[in-house]
């Protein structure tokens, strides 16, 4: 009797470490990028939210400056990547802004900015 008790709460306690170690939670980030290859920008961002549910809408804007170049957006669950090419001039400066959201809310917004060789 004794020993079944003791099989029992030995199941019960990797029953609930594994329970435990199943949820985890992550913190929400967005990483973009910005190079070039010649005379062509790549603009890249992955956005991850906190749990593979939650549902991320992106936006990836160019600027040269403040004059509006391009822009490419994406969308979905858990972690979106998202990416777009344009043409550029060498020597100026460029802009990359990512906006986004997790499920309806506004996260902040990342941006790197580099000079094109």
């Amino acid at each position: 009797m004794k020993k079944q008790i003791l099989a029992l709460i030995a199941c019960l306690m990797l029953v609930m470490s594994t329970t435990a170690q199943a949820v985890t939670l992550r913190a929400p980030v967005a990483s973009p990028s910005l190079s070039f290859s010649g005379t062509t920008a790549r603009g890249s961002a992955i956005c991850q939210a906190d749990g593979n549910n939650d549902r991320i809408n992106a936006k990836l804007t160019l600027y040269e400056g403040n004059i509006y170049l391009d822009s490419w957006s994406a969308s979905g669950n858990g972690t979106v990547p998202i990416s777009g090419e344009c043409l550029v001039k060498k020597g100026k400066s460029y802009r990359l802004v990512l906006a986004w959201s997790i499920n309806g809310v506004a996260q902040p917004n990342q941006s790197v900015t580099k000079t094109c060789p």
